[in-house]
C-alpha cells in the first residue's frame, strides 16, 4: 500500500506547494480549514483541467492551470464567505496560497493517462490535507499547550513558543522531510532483502 501511494504522489512536490500554507496553520482548526481547502481546489482543478487540454497549445496550458486554479480559490473563497464567514474570515489572505498549491499539483514531469492524473491529484490532494493537519496539529499542541483551542496542560506544561512561529512550521516540516526519508529507506530496503 505505501509503495502504491508513493508511486502516486511525489513527497517533495507536496511539500513544496504545502509549504508557505503552513505557516498560517497555527491550530488544528486551521489546517484542516486550509487543506479541506486545497483538497477541494486540487481535486476540481484536475477534473477541469484535462478539459480544455485540447483546445490549448503547451505553451498556453500552463497558464490555464493557474487561470483556473485561481478562478476556484476566488469562488471558492465567494462560497465561504456566503456560506461559513468564519472559514472565511480564518482562510483570508492565504486563498491564493492555496491555488498555488494545486496549480504545483497539476504540474507533471511526464504524459499521463487521464485516470492516472486523477488518481495522483487525488493522493496530492489527501496527502495535503493530511500533512497541514498533522502539522498544525502539532504546531498547536506544543506552541500553545492545547487541542481545538482547549487547555490540554493546565498549569504544569509550558508551551514552546518556538512552534508558534514561521520558524517553528520550518522545522515540523523538516522533521516530516526526516520520518519520509526513513520510511522510504526502510520500503527500498525491504524489496531489496525480497530479492
Amino acid at each position: 500500500m505505501i509503495k502504491f501511494i508513493l508511486d502516486k504522489i511525489s513527497f517533495y512536490k507536496v511539500i513544496l506547494s504545502v509549504l508557505p500554507l503552513t505557516v498560517f496553520c497555527l491550530t488544528l482548526k486551521d489546517g484542516l480549514t486550509v487543506g479541506a481547502a486545497a483538497f477541494i481546489i486540487i481535486i476540481i482543478s484536475a477534473l477541469l483541467t484535462p478539459l480544455i487540454y485540447k483546445y490549448l497549445s503547451s505553451k498556453t496550458a500552463f497558464a490555464a492551470k493557474i487561470l483556473i486554479a485561481s478562478a476556484l480559490s476566488g469562488l471558492l473563497f465567494i462560497l465561504l464567505n456566503l456560506f461559513l464567514p468564519q472559514i472565511a474570515e480564518n482562510l483570508g489572505v492565504y486563498m491564493p496560497l492555496v491555488a498555488i498549491c494545486a496549480v504545483i499539483a497539476s504540474v507533471n514531469e511526464k504524459p499521463v493517462t487521464f485516470k492516472t492524473y486523477i488518481s495522483g491529484q487525488f493522493f496530492f490532494g489527501i496527502t495535503s490535507f493530511l500533512l497541514l493537519t498533522l502539522i498544525s496539529l502539532i504546531r498547536e499542541f506544543l506552541g500553545a499547550g492545547s487541542f481545538f483551542g482547549f487547555d490540554l496542560f493546565s498549569k504544569w506544561f509550558e508551551p514552546i513558543a518556538f512552534f508558534s512561529t514561521s520558524a517553528g512550521a520550518l522545522l515540523t516540516v523538516a522533521v516530516f522531510v526526516i520520518v519520509y526519508q526513513a520510511i522510504i529507506s526502510r520500503v527500498k530496503k525491504g524489496e531489496e532483502d525480497k530479492k
